[in-house]
């Protein structure tokens, strides 16, 4: 069974050549110490040119830093039954990693001046009052956070934790009139990277 801490990952498997594979399956796993994968039901039969999806749970310990597996399976032809191997790699985005946050705007305020100095990351994005109408889709289709309701116009806040156990809080702010992303986080590089991602997607 996978635990709260695990991102779930739908994988999906293609055949694309004209042999059948067969017992699809997860084989050695290389993962950084804190991490960990439950691999998906092994897949009897994939014929070819045929799709399948699968379910698959990583923990990445809410850090940005891949989980590198092999893909096994076993083909057969003239030759008997050989084995087959494809290595992989999945990489999650920062906002993968966490979960939203219900806050009030001044929840949110309180948890953000506890995360101040090396906690707190911001980056220039210009003046985005363009953006108004948007911003919150943006933001949501980037990061698994809450949006929190402002009284501020053109002030955005969004709230989450992390997956791992001790759920430390990830807070973001938008500001379109000053044109700053700013994120509050103990997660250091967690923090840093979303909001370097989502300063990218607003730039778009």
């Amino acid at each position: 069974f996978y635990s709260k801490t695990m991102n779930t990952i739908k994988f999906i498997l293609h055949n694309t050549t004209n042999m059948p594979m067969n017992n699809v399956r997860i084989g050695d796993q290389r993962l950084e110490s804190g991490m960990e994968l439950q691999p998906f039901t092994e897949v009897n039969v994939l014929g070819p040119g045929v799709q399948q999806s699968v379910k698959l749970y990583v923990d990445f310990g809410s850090k940005i830093r891949t989980a590198k597996f092999d893909l096994n399976f076993d083909k057969t032809s003239g030759d008997g039954v050989s084995k087959g191997v494809y290595a992989v790699s999945l990489t999650p985005t920062s906002g993968e990693l966490m979960e939203p946050l219900s806050l009030s705007e001044q929840e949110f305020d309180s948890v953000a001046k506890t995360l101040k100095g090396m906690h707190e990351s911001t980056q220039n994005i210009g003046p985005k009052e363009e953006l108004k109408e948007t911003v919150v889709e943006l933001v949501l289709m980037q990061a698994n956070m809450f949006p929190i309701a402002s009284s501020e116009e053109g002030v955005y806040r969004f709230a989450a934790q992390t997956l791992s156990s001790d759920k430390h809080p990830v807070l973001l702010l938008v500001d379109l009139g000053k044109g700053t992303v700013r994120g509050n986080s103990e997660s250091t590089l967690l923090g840093r990277q979303l909001v370097k991602e989502v300063k990218e997607t607003l730039n778009k």
